[in-house]
């Protein structure tokens, strides 16, 4: 019997820094283009793994955070109108992200391998919207916040592996497993429902280059799809009784490109 205890595993540390071309849209069901969200977004991950002659364990947490800017269209608006914005603002916009997976390995490669893995994840978007660029006017602001707990499914390819230099193929599947939406604008109390599931897809390119022995440097572009069906109407009570007493989120798409640079550690 294999023993997968942590005391026989290798064990292997990263830090990575990553450059995010972020694109938030949302639509109505019969297709109505709403409002999107875009801008570069840095971000930081810390990644940790544990390795066995097969098997492995790893967890993985980044944060990307920064300014996006946030264009709302009129109603009649259709997906690739070319039309101007009725408004245009500035949003506050932060991601945190955390999975933790499990796969198994295949060949003897200790930096770049094949893989087959699973997972559950855990992601927090918040998006604070300001009217206009008066982003330290909090009379104007709107409050928007997404947590969801999500499956992972993929795999790893590798594709070559040469002296110093290696490169895989990533896919990876996610589907959202429970999610809930918080929304808070001046003057209101918070409303809160919950999120429609969808699925998501992530590709990268991770390309290894062992500068040392233990010691790697990794460029992994990326492309990733994060969508979320249109949520049930939440009831809410207003400071304002005029304003209508209901909410719903419409349908939304991420469709982002990045890249991730890596130092990785091996123990």
């Amino acid at each position: 019997m294999v023993s997968l205890s942590l005391s026989t595993a290798s064990f292997a540390s990263d830090f990575s820094y990553d450059i995010q071309h972020f694109n938030y849209e949302e639509f109505e069901n019969n297709n109505l283009y709403l409002d999107e969200a875009h801008r570069q977004l840095p971000g930081v991950k810390l990644g940790m793994e544990w390795q066995w002659p097969d098997w492995y364990l790893s967890v993985d947490s980044s944060l990307s955070s920064g300014m996006d800017e946030y264009s709302r269209f009129s109603p009649a608006s259709k997906p690739g109108f070319d039309g101007a914005p009725i408004d245009i603002s500035a949003t506050d916009t932060f991601i945190v992200d955390s999975l933790l997976t499990s796969g198994y390995r295949f060949g003897t490669h200790k930096h770049n391998y094949s893989s087959l893995y699973a997972g559950l994840g855990y992601q927090f978007l918040y998006r604070g919207n300001y009217d206009g660029q008066d982003v330290g006017s909090a009379a104007s602001k709107l409050d928007q916040s997404y947590a969801s707990v999500y499956a992972a499914l993929g795999g790893k390819w590798a594709m070559f592996n040469g002296q110093n230099l290696g490169g895989a193929l990533d896919i990876q599947a996610r589907h959202t497993l429970a999610g809930q939406s918080s929304r808070a604008a001046s003057g209101r109390e918070q409303a809160d429902y919950a999120l429609g599931n969808d699925w998501s897809v992530r590709l990268s390119l991770p390309f290894q280059y062992v500068i040392s022995k233990g010691s790697s440097l990794t460029l992994q572009p990326y492309v990733e799809t994060w969508d979320l069906g249109e949520t049930d109407a939440a009831k809410r009570s207003l400071n304002d009784p005029s304003t209508a007493n209901s909410y719903l989120d419409p349908n939304s798409d991420n469709r982002n490109i990045g890249v991730w640079f890596t130092y990785d550690k091996q123990y």
